[in-house]
């Protein structure tokens, strides 16, 4: 149990969180400072706890208008009306196309506005083993925290027939897959999802076609850029996905259907093979490629199957690195790089939530290994948690006492707030 004011909880063998400072930020939600041993120095943190029990607490995403764009935290969580929040997960931030957009999935109010980026083209630590692109710690509809997966499953509906939609709303497309953008895209260029910075490179073919009102309205040999209306669906494919988007033509009619599907938390044998190879390097590229397409193959088989099944619903999801389950760290996190992290997690059954950031360097502060975050994590009051975007991104923010405007209460590494794609806020009716 956490004390009812400053003073000392166990964290790990390393030492003990100490909090040195606390007030209530609105009902329900309230921030604390805190120290913790890490390594061979002191990390500095930051926490908020929400209790989700207080009908007058709400969660959701603080984003700024668009997936493919990027904000502070505190300018979002003031414009959308939150008292206090942190930043959310790793983006598309390198090379001259990045469009920094996230990584994983994220749902807003229960609609879904992305789905995850190919394992290939993820940005961001590696995962630990048994973990997904997918992973995501959201609130359902109850309103009780959870981690679970999000994927999207779609068809393009064409008098050719069916094809497979493999992306919705994401910087990258596997290779042979179609993938939607709706106006929830925003206006960065549609040319990214088909030519990556990193192994994945370009697609030897492309094509994009706009759908407006049910319709072909235009075809293009290259993804563009710009708003998208809101009648409006573009589909870009690359490779074989682009071959078959070229059957279509400038008027044919088609449907674009895309739903949630759940995934189960424990990753599939193919997938888990595909991923240990991707990591270790340990087999010959061919059947490493075989591998993946096979691992592909079966998260798809998967994902249509459990579309069958009606998912329990989430209200809010954003993607996020699980490194605590159940009460115990993971048993392969990094556990040698020490970082400035920020992460969530939750505790009392789902129904108290825990925002947390560390301060960057420049004040002379220790960051922490995974496995060290995860011990925090879990003395602060998490049974399960996750990692999110850290180093220059992680930022918390949160209403002062008496004050109606949410502020930075960490140190960020860069001196001043990073530009990133989303965010948890805390919302609380007086």
């Amino acid at each position: 149990m956490l004390s009812t004011g400053t003073g000392v909880i166990n964290a790990s063998a390393d030492g003990a969180v100490r909090f040195t400072e606390r007030f209530q930020v609105a009902p329900g939600v309230e921030y604390r400072a805190f120290t913790v041993p890490a390594g061979r120095g002191i990390a500095y943190g930051h926490v908020l706890i929400a209790d989700l029990n207080d009908r007058r607490v709400r969660v959701g995403l603080l984003r700024p208008g668009a997936v493919a764009a990027r904000d502070t935290v505190s300018r979002m969580a003031n414009a959308q009306g939150a008292v206090a929040g942190v930043n959310g997960d790793f983006f598309d931030i390198k090379g001259a196309t990045a469009t920094g957009a996230a990584v994983g999935p994220a749902i807003s109010e229960g609609e879904v506005l992305k789905a995850a980026a190919p394992r290939s083209q993820r940005m961001g630590p590696r995962l630990p083993r048994g973990a997904s692109v997918e992973d995501v710690i959201g609130i359902g509809t109850d309103g009780v925290a959870r981690l679970d997966r999000v994927s999207v499953t779609g068809s393009v509906n064409t008098a050719h027939g069916a094809l497979a939609l493999r992306g919705f709303n994401q910087y990258a497309i596997p290779e042979g897959g179609i993938s939607a953008f709706t106006d929830q895209w925003g206006k960065a260029s549609r040319y990214r999802a088909v030519c990556g910075p990193r192994a994945m490179g370009c697609g030897a073919q492309t094509y994009e076609v706009t759908v407006r009102g049910g319709r072909v309205d235009s075809v293009a040999a290259q993804p563009g850029s710009g708003s998208i209306p809101r009648d409006t669906v573009v589909l870009v494919g690359r490779d074989g996905g682009a071959q078959a988007l070229k059957q279509l033509r400038v008027g044919d009619q088609v449907d674009v259907q895309h739903q949630q599907a759940g995934i189960p938390a424990a990753t599939p044998p193919l997938t888990m093979a595909a991923e240990t190879v991707s990591q270790e390097g340990t087999a010959p590229a061919g059947l490493a490629q075989v591998l993946r397409q096979l691992a592909e193959r079966e998260q798809q088989g998967l994902s249509h199957q459990l579309a069958r099944v009606q998912p329990r619903p989430l209200r809010f999801a954003i993607g996020a690195v699980p490194i605590l389950r159940d009460g115990r760290p993971l048993n392969d996190l990094d556990d040698r790089q020490s970082a400035v992290r920020a992460g969530a997690g939750y505790g009392a059954g789902g129904h108290r939530l825990y925002l947390l950031a560390l301060d960057g360097n420049p004040q002379g502060h220790h960051g922490m290994t995974l496995t060290q975050f995860a011990h925090a994590m879990r003395a602060i009051g998490a049974d399960n948690a996750v990692d999110l975007d850290g180093g220059g991104s992680a930022t918390l923010v949160a209403r002062g006492p008496g004050s109606d405007r949410a502020t930075v209460r960490n140190h960020p590494c860069d001196g001043t707030e990073r530009l990133v794609p989303e965010g948890i806020g805390l919302f609380s009716q007086p």
